[in-house]
């Protein structure tokens, strides 16, 4: 597939590696080419199978939706509780939320992302909340994880919990 600036599917997956690894690269506080190059091997990209990409992307997805889940439950608790150490919360969430629960996403999101249906649900998703399509997209995707005992998988895809 080629694109409105004339690149294919490869030139756009390279790009988009390494803008990922630049960003990981940065963000960890890495300025070595080492590290860029580190990065990039362990990102996504067109050299990778799509078992492999899928299981990558998966877990990343899961890192996100950890994140997000662990902020939610701060904000709930400081309004419950009020002011308390920060570092006492993580410990207390990494010890309450069990990373099986995790372990099964990520699982749930790599057979989305090989799953037949993939394409159609993540057109539904990029249509916006509100629409029909969103709306079955992320129906079939909260059913997949219901099936396999994880609520609300649609939030790895949005970033939303009400969905």
């Amino acid at each position: 597939m080629i694109d409105e600036r004339g690149l294919g599917d490869t030139q756009i997956a390279q790009k988009l590696q390494l803008g990922s690894a630049a960003a990981q690269a940065t963000a960890s506080g890495e300025r070595a080419f080492g590290a860029l190059k580190a990065f990039r091997e362990n990102s996504p990209g067109p050299q990778l199978t799509p078992e492999a990409a899928a299981t990558l992307m998966a877990q990343l997805q899961v890192g996100s939706v950890k994140s997000m889940d662990k902020r939610n439950a701060l904000s709930e608790a400081r309004s419950k509780f009020g002011n308390f150490e920060v570092q006492q919360f993580n410990k207390a969430f990494d010890d309450d939320y069990d990373p099986g629960m995790y372990n099964d996403m990520r699982d749930a999101i790599k057979s989305i992302y090989l799953g037949s249906a993939y394409k159609e649900l993540m057109d539904g998703i990029s249509s916006g909340p509100g629409t029909e399509n969103y709306k079955r997209s992320t129906n079939v995707i909260n059913e997949i994880g219901r099936k396999k005992g994880i609520p609300n998988l649609s939030r790895a895809f949005t970033g939303r919990y009400n969905d």
